[in-house]
């Protein structure tokens, strides 16, 4: 690790009564406050540390110093020597899982540029393709057009069941919005493998930009009055649905901190990671609206918002 130690915190406290330990100090002089200062390289990873560090329970860290120059961290005396023990194990165990994923993603690029020198073995051509509807299918009385046109259907019936369905699947499989639709689809999902589709209808979109209402200019001011429009060296938090498999959560983490690192860090940034379990999602969505919204909007957070993130 590219670090410099300008100074030490640990001392040993087992020394004779008639001596002093000598420990050099770093003072910062625009007030009475001592610190304990770490100099680190400017390419350091430090967001990336510093989640990895609050992943593994230690929080309540300093805010990076981050200059051309350098990065610099600076501890005041309410870190203790259990602190500083525990940072130093964990920063070590957490260089080793990042050096360990780079090397995970290098292989996966050079794996990438031989794949891309193989000549692929097939042409595209202008042939449109006709959808031929299969027989025997029992189509399911759920209309999926109330919103948007999601199939070419005047009754909106855009799945069915195919002739080998089991009955298990018939009855338990949901379509619907409601709580409890949601959580049988997240139990029987394998059931969409005995399922037709019938073709989906893609969406025209007006990308043309309306102006700038009232409320969205002073949304906007707000943001910039409590600095949005500036990069922050806060690391960014995650918020993780209990149900996510770790894999899923290390690498959308790793693809979150890449991108961090190459477009800069705005906020403070919270990112929710929501899986297929409506109780854990429901946990997430409170959260989301107490850290988003000031309290007397929770509630039309929760019917907005948070509905889109149980029903995920």
């Amino acid at each position: 690790m590219n670090r410099i130690y300008l100074l030490i915190f640990l001392t040993l406290l087992a020394c004779s009564s008639d001596s002093e330990n000598q420990i050099s100090e770093e003072v910062n002089e625009s007030s009475d406050q001592e610190f304990e200062t770490i100099v680190l390289d400017t390419g350091y990873e430090i967001l990336e540390i510093y989640a990895c560090l609050d992943d593994k329970g230690l929080g309540s860290l300093p805010e990076p110093q981050i200059t051309d120059t350098e990065i610099r961290l600076e501890f005041d005396d309410g870190y203790d020597y259990e602190f500083f023990e525990k940072f130093n194990v964990l920063i070590s165990e957490c260089e080793e899982s990042r050096d360990e994923n780079n090397e995970y993603a290098q292989d996966d690029m050079d794996s990438d540029d031989q794949d891309s020198n193989i000549e692929p073995d097939y042409e595209l051509d202008n042939t449109v393709y006709i959808w031929n509807e299969p027989e025997n299918i029992e189509w399911i009385e759920y209309n999926f057009n109330t919103a948007d046109t999601f199939c070419e259907d005047e009754n909106g019936y855009c799945a069915g069941w195919q002739s080998n369905a089991s009955q298990e699947c018939k009855d338990n499989y949901k379509l619907g919005s409601s709580e409890e639709d949601v959580q049988k689809r997240s139990t029987y999902e394998g059931c969409v493998y005995q399922m037709v589709f019938k073709p989906y209808i893609s969406l025209v979109i007006d990308r043309t930009s309306s102006p700038l209402t009232q409320d969205q200019k002073r949304n906007g001011e707000s943001l910039k009055d409590i600095g949005w429009n500036k990069p922050t060296a806060q690391a960014v938090e995650f918020r993780v649905s209990s149900d996510i498999p770790v894999e899923i959560v290390d690498a959308s983490k790793e693809g979150m901190l890449a991108a961090i690192e190459y477009l800069g860090s705005y906020g403070p940034l919270r990112v929710y990671l929501v899986g297929n379990d409506v109780n854990a999602a429901e946990e997430l969505a409170q959260d989301f609206c107490d850290f988003n919204y000031p309290q007397q909007e929770k509630n039309r957070c929760l019917d907005d918002q948070g509905e889109d993130m149980r029903e995920m």
